[in-house]
């Protein structure tokens, strides 16, 4: 297995072992487990509403739902342009993508914070990186689109439930 890869499994074993330990700081170790599973499955987004009902305070239940929804983006990063590489008729496709796109790509990746909540991180990557965009570009807009849905699914949710609560 190559370095780069070890690297990506490192980075998304530190991203698991945080949504852990959120988690188990939080007092909420047996919910924070299906929460870290469905932020994997269905996105940070869905986890973030589903935080709610299993009671987590709101910073910690969106720290998780992002955290644990980082969990595959580093071996995805890694693994993808070398299946793109081995796969003749996709490199040539990204190729010709990469021609046509590299103009937009400066501004383009901003499309991607208004994009990550609806299409989600992984899909959001998968495209940056099927364009040939820098992820250093890529990254950023997603992770900003997916940290103000969060909050705003966190908050906004926590605060209806206070509403109807109390």
């Amino acid at each position: 297995m190559g370095r780069l890869l070890w690297w990506a499994i490192l980075s998304a074993t530190v991203f698991l072992v945080a949504a852990l330990v959120i988690g188990w700081l939080d007092g909420r170790m047996a919910e924070t487990v299906p929460l870290i599973g469905s932020a994997i499955v269905l996105e940070a987004q869905p986890a973030a509403a589903l935080s709610i009902p299993l009671g987590f305070n709101p910073i910690s239940g969106g720290l998780v739902s992002i955290l644990a929804n980082l969990v595959p983006l580093p071996i995805m990063i890694v693994a993808l342009p070398d299946i793109i590489r081995r796969w003749s008729w996709a490199k040539r496709q990204v190729d010709r993508a990469t021609r046509v796109t590299r103009r937009y790509q400066r501004f383009g990746v901003l499309s991607f914070v208004v994009l990550a909540p609806f299409l989600g991180a992984y899909a959001c990557v998968a495209v940056g990186l099927t364009l040939g965009w820098r992820m250093l570009r890529v990254l950023p807009a997603v992770m900003t689109g997916m940290v103000v849905s969060v909050g705003l699914i966190v908050f906004g949710g926590n605060w209806a439930v206070h509403l109807f609560i109390h």
